[in-house]
């Protein structure tokens, strides 16, 4: 195996888990009485679940989840919480690597009726974050 296959898999196994999360919720009796809300037009058929966002902050922030940059989102953006997304990830050599930066990755909890594609939109905005997505 290739040093690059094993962080990679990893990476795609835990989308792969939160993909069928989804859908598995979508199948439940009463799992329609959550609001969903839509992208934009062009993406009318891709819902994502209400107060959540994932964000991953660059390399350059370091211990991000304590960092004056964290702070400042959470302040600015109205954040409830800000949970790592890969809390039980044990190897911390691949997860600090900066081309995975497992530990630079949270999902962020606004308020539920919070507009997420005006707040997706801003935090990509934001200089400390490498991308920020609703939480699908």
């Amino acid at each position: 195996m290739s040093k690059g296959y094993v962080p990679r898999l990893l990476v795609a196994s835990f989308l792969g888990i939160v993909a069928l999360s989804v859908l598995a919720a979508g199948m439940k009796p009463g799992a329609g009485t959550q609001k969903s809300q839509h992208l934009s037009h062009s993406q009318a058929n891709l819902k994502f679940v209400p107060g959540r966002v994932i964000v991953k902050f660059k390399p350059a922030i370091k211990n991000a989840a304590n960092s004056p940059e964290m702070h400042a989102l959470r302040s600015t953006h109205n954040v409830l919480s800000a949970l790592p997304a890969f809390p039980h990830f044990k190897n911390k050599q691949i997860a600090e690597k900066s081309g995975i930066g497992l530990s630079r990755i949270f999902v962020l909890t606004v308020p539920e009726d919070a507009n997420i594609p005006r707040l997706v939109a801003q935090l990509k905005r934001d200089p400390a974050l490498e991308y920020a997505t609703p939480y699908h």
